[in-house]
């Protein structure tokens, strides 16, 4: 959906409880995500995301690119990522 920011807001706050986990989002954590075609947009929304989330579902509260990368969503050279493939 392309457009300015406030009406990329106003739509997904009207439409956020029609899904599962982006209905925990408050206003401000939708400002993060950026609505852009942009190569890294789509990794940069799950690094902003996903911890958002994880966190209100009562997970550990992680650092932006480590819970992607334990979801094996990126590559790491980490050493928490030995752990990550078992």
């Amino acid at each position: 959906m392309y457009g300015d920011q406030e009406n990329q807001l106003r739509f997904f706050d009207a439409h956020k409880e029609k899904y599962n986990y982006l209905k925990l989002l408050e206003h401000d954590d939708i400002k993060k995500i950026i609505f852009s075609t942009e190569d890294n947009a789509k990794r940069n929304n799950r690094r902003e995301i996903l911890p958002i989330i994880n966190k209100k579902l009562g997970g550990r509260d992680f650092k932006k690119s480590t819970l992607t990368n334990l979801l094996g969503l990126e590559s790491g050279e980490g050493k928490y990522m030995k752990y990550s493939s078992q």
